[in-house]
């Protein structure tokens, strides 16, 4: 009873985020049409990729690994139009996996893992992305923007790029919406404050559903031509449903209660444009931390410090943009779900070799800590989630608007609580192309 309840309520919220986010986006398109009417520029951009690609260990398992070729079809749409005082960009996405000769069922005994729907051969995937940003310029110092977005989307990797952590191949419903405001007090000085909301849901008893809010304010001091000083504070709640954990020591299926999570976090910063060619950013600071479990009075607290820095390059042939995160994030994976101490080493690279033809490289280095006190997984155990990746590929653009890509990817994720190595070999080949329409 209890179960069918929760269901129940999770399907209810669901409907009712769509409608809140369909409601969004009609008030802003009758708000703003007029506005945007008057002397603005629209663009439509339709587009299409096909591409096909190869792995070698779909849910980066570490053991009865499941191998298959991708065929891949990502139609989209985008809308833009810029006027005096307001800006608009709209889009919408498609993307449907077609696995040929995919077998889960050498995953029964990595179901806890690889969170794969075991004994159901599912050969197609559609994913789809819509996503909504209007800004407009009140007054010549104040401008407000809003953003809203609905994704649904698979993948084990879907998001290991940003988090370096794997899920299974469930389906996962997120929505998003925000709004932030900018305010130029002096010529040198200017403030923020901005307030968002996501909610994740997971159609399986494995995951966590996760619901944040999060609330950022920000002050950015120009001390000189080229360098700029600023300090940023955030506060965020989240709050993860309860869900089904799978113990890896004991092999047992235990329900984990509801949890919420509270993170305060305040940092200093500099931005500094060394050269035309070079920008440094780096921002320091600390972060204190504290969760609840439902029906427990006992609370978790943790403090921390905050570290991010950026390095950019740009120049007519190369780019290059070395990164360093060191903070408190939320996360869901196949680990657990909960908050998390992150480090990540991420850089990106391209190359124009001549004009039509360019290398490109990414690489990222992550890794995901929770003690047994305030861990994803809690029941004793911890997160210890060590991922590398790395990515070369080679681009053709035929023109501006088409073009052909060529890459690998090789991943290696180290769980070191249950000491498992799960690798990945993953080659792809892709066509890209947009119609630009502008009036």
């Amino acid at each position: 009873m209890g179960i069918c309840s929760g269901k129940m309520k999770k399907k209810k919220k669901s409907i009712m985020l769509k409608q809140a986010f369909s409601l969004f986006a009609a008030v802003v398109m009758v708000t703003f049409a007029p506005a945007w009417a008057i002397g603005a520029e629209y663009k439509v951009i339709p587009s299409i990729g096909l591409m096909e690609s190869y792995s070698d260990n779909l849910y980066l398992t570490p053991e009865h690994k499941v191998q298959s070729w991708i065929t891949t079809v990502v139609p989209g749409l985008a809308l833009t139009g810029r006027s005096e005082k307001l800006d608009v960009n709209l889009s919408a996405r498609g993307k449907i996996d077609y696995y040929m000769s995919r077998d889960d069922a050498a995953l029964k005994d990595y179901y806890y893992y690889s969170g794969s729907d075991v004994g159901d051969d599912k050969s197609l995937n559609i994913s789809q992305y819509l996503n909504g940003m209007v800004g407009y310029t009140i007054t010549p110092r104040f401008r407000l923007t809003a953003n809203a977005g609905w994704v649904t989307d698979y993948g084990s990797d879907r998001d290991i790029q940003q988090t370096g952590l794997v899920m299974g191949n469930y389906q996962r419903d997120r929505y998003s919406t925000g709004l932030n405001g900018t305010w130029n007090i002096t010529e040198k000085l200017s403030m923020g404050t901005g307030y968002s909301f996501a909610q994740d849901d997971y159609h399986s008893d494995g995951m966590s559903n996760l619901t944040a809010h999060q609330a950022s304010a920000w002050l950015y001091y120009i001390l000189g031509p080229r360098t700029k000083a600023r300090l940023n504070a955030s506060y965020g709640h989240f709050y993860f449903s309860d869900y089904i954990y799978y113990n890896p020591v004991t092999k047992v299926y235990i329900p984990v209660a509801e949890r919420n999570a509270d993170s305060y976090s305040g940092t200093v910063g500099i931005e500094y444009q060394y050269h035309e060619l070079w920008k440094i950013t780096a921002d320091a600071g600390g972060s204190f931390a504290q969760s609840t479990y439902a029906g427990s009075s006992e609370r978790n607290s943790s403090w921390g410090g905050v570290f991010r820095t950026a390095l950019e390059y740009n120049d007519l042939r190369n780019r290059l943009v070395l990164s360093f995160v060191y903070d408190v994030a939320p996360a869901s994976s196949s680990v657990g779900s909960g908050p998390v101490q992150r480090t990540a080493f991420i850089a990106n690279a391209k190359r124009r070799l001549i004009y039509e033809l360019s290398v490109l490289l990414s690489a990222g280095y992550y890794l995901n800590r929770a003690t047994a006190t305030n861990s994803a997984t809690v029941l004793g155990t911890e997160v210890n989630v060590e991922t590398f990746r790395i990515s070369p590929a080679l681009r053709y653009d035929f023109t501006k608007d088409i073009y052909l890509d060529l890459s690998y990817e090789y991943t290696d994720l180290h769980d070191r609580f249950l000491e498992t190595n799960a690798k990945r070999n993953l080659v792809m080949l892709g066509l890209y192309a947009q119609w630009p329409y502008t009036w």
